[in-house]
């Protein structure tokens, strides 16, 4: 009988709270998804890189934000996850951005246009995105 309540204590959701920063400058992140692995569950943290997300403990919570590593955190009984996430960086030559996605240079096949950092710089413009519009009008 013992052992029925303690595995129905188990499989109770509880609250799951925390914060998500950055680890080089400590920023709070906004944005940063997490979700509840093996499950549909999920949510986003909010302006404030807070998030409260309903779980069991022993539940593998999902940390995923771009340019940041995926990590993976288990819930503990006090129902409370601090997360800092680590940057990633990577070699912006050896990435292809497309209309729907990136892949790898290697892997790109049919017209390409390389457009440089200085290229990007230079425009006069408020986003990147604006710069690659301009600069891809520029090529055509």
């Amino acid at each position: 009988m013992g052992l029925l309540f303690a595995s129905m204590a188990e499989s109770q959701q509880i609250n799951v709270t925390g914060q998500i920063t950055d680890r080089t400058n400590g920023d709070k992140i906004p944005g940063v998804s997490i979700s509840v692995k093996g499950t549909t569950l999920g949510t986003v943290s909010d302006i404030d890189g807070s998030y409260s997300i309903m779980a069991n403990t022993g539940d593998v919570l999902v940390f995923s934000f771009i340019g940041y590593e995926i990590l993976e955190a288990t819930v503990p009984s006090s129902g409370r996850v601090d997360i800092v996430l680590e940057s990633t960086i990577f070699n912006m030559e050896e990435v292809v951005v497309i209309g729907y996605g990136t892949m790898k240079k290697s892997d790109l096949t049919g017209a390409v246009s390389s457009v440089s950092s200085g290229d990007l710089t230079s425009a006069p413009v408020s986003s990147i995105g604006e710069a690659f519009r301009v600069e891809l009008l520029v090529f055509k």
